[in-house]
């Protein structure tokens, strides 16, 4: 799973998202990695939580898609989607699941719009609310505290506080850098997108460790041993 904190309005969009990718298999750090695609031939970006692979040749497989906005995406997404899954989902750990999102400009009316699609609703194409969500959810007092970027910011640490404090085969997996991602429209109607990082995450020399540890190569070294015991 992953970090993945958003507000959309019908003007903007703004995203918030981390680096770190979880093993499958032991809930260890695998790697650093990228969770937000931009796809600017259709004025959008593209997010995920769950099965990295899949989030990925999703967005590999729209970007010379032909469709004009996230809107006219969502008659095509669940199809390829459900596709990729059920030719992925037998090599992955029991209870797997993905969700892809897209957040972008309607062509239609010139709003900003989302979509979510989850495996465990079969990918169907689910119209996101304007509004303001947590994944990992917090709580309500939370939400109405944010006020800005740092309190963002601020959120996304605590969560990651909160999930570190879980043993680790229960963990989303949250960590490496925060980065913002700022969809809107300007003045003159022209669209832009922001990207920004805005911090490095505790855990950071302690997560690259453990992924150095868990190369083959480095199986028996002594420094290996020592990070991945640190993270029982």
């Amino acid at each position: 799973m992953t970090l993945l904190n958003w507000e959309m309005t019908a003007e903007q969009v703004i995203l918030f998202t981390d680096t770190l990718s979880l093993d499958g298999q032991d809930r260890r750090a695998r790697s650093f990695t990228t969770k937000v695609f931009p796809a600017p031939h259709i004025g959008a970006v593209i997010a995920g939580t769950g099965v990295a692979q899949i989030v990925t040749r999703f967005y590999l497989n729209i970007v010379d898609l032909v469709v004009n906005d996230v809107v006219h995406l969502s008659k095509f997404a669940p199809a390829m989607l459900k596709q990729d899954w059920e030719q992925t989902k037998s090599q992955l750990p029991d209870g797997a699941t993905t969700t892809v999102y897209t957040f972008g400009l309607s062509a239609k009316d010139g709003t900003f719009t989302g979509y979510a699609y989850r495996s465990t609703a079969d990918f169907a194409a689910e119209c996101l609310h304007h509004g303001r969500v947590m994944k990992p959810p917090t709580t309500i007092e939370d939400l109405q505290a944010i006020d800005s970027l740092p309190a963002f910011v601020a959120i996304s640490k605590k969560q990651q506080a909160q999930d570190r404090e879980l043993p680790r085969v229960k963990r989303v997996g949250i960590g490496g850098d925060l980065w913002l991602y700022f969809l809107r429209k300007s003045e003159s109607g022209a669209l832009s997108l922001q990207v920004e990082r805005m911090e490095r995450m505790p855990h950071y020399n302690q997560d690259r460790k453990i992924m150095l540890a868990k190369l083959p190569e480095n199986a028996s070294h002594p420094h290996a041993l020592a990070a991945l015991a640190s993270d029982p």
